[in-house]
């Protein structure tokens, strides 16, 4: 195990990988509807409904404490939360689009410490830990990512 990649992390991106398996299946077949308008919506919206839930039972795990706080809850004046988006990118997923992403944030003492974003279609993964960096899932190693020092 690498020293950048905190149990926390692992717990959390193990659940976002979960939570994200019936999204990929989800995307693969509103991609074949084309034609069917009712059957592409029916499809969205179970697979928010599907993925929501997956979410909170897998970041339960990690706190059950911690509620998950989407964009229409207020955050919580103390203690911890998930900051949770099942599927970021809604309209580009109901599109075939492949642009889309699953993202969770752990918010504790007013702060983000940490936060995945995960693309299923691309299988692209994102992670961020305060203090320890950001980097891009690979193959073999994760890839650090860095910000330019260019001013302009």
């Amino acid at each position: 195990m690498v020293a950048y990649l905190s149990p926390r992390m692992n717990l959390l991106i193990t659940a976002i990988k979960k939570a994200a398996s019936s999204l990929d299946r989800d995307f693969n077949e509103i991609e074949q509807l084309q034609s069917s308008v009712k059957g592409y919506k029916e499809i969205v919206l179970g697979s928010y409904g599907k993925v929501n839930k997956s979410l909170q039972f897998e970041l339960g795990k990690i706190h059950p404490d911690y509620p998950l706080v989407d964009e229409v809850n207020k955050l919580p004046s103390k203690g911890g939360c998930f900051l949770v988006n099942p599927i970021d990118g809604l309209v580009n997923f109901a599109h075939g689009i492949p642009h889309f992403a699953i993202s969770v944030a752990i918010y504790e003492n007013a702060k983000i410490v940490c936060g995945v974003i995960y693309n299923p279609a691309l299988d692209s993964l994102y992670f961020a830990e305060k203090g320890k960096g950001a980097f891009k899932e690979g193959y073999r190693n994760h890839e650090r990512l860095r910000v330019s020092a260019r001013k302009e």
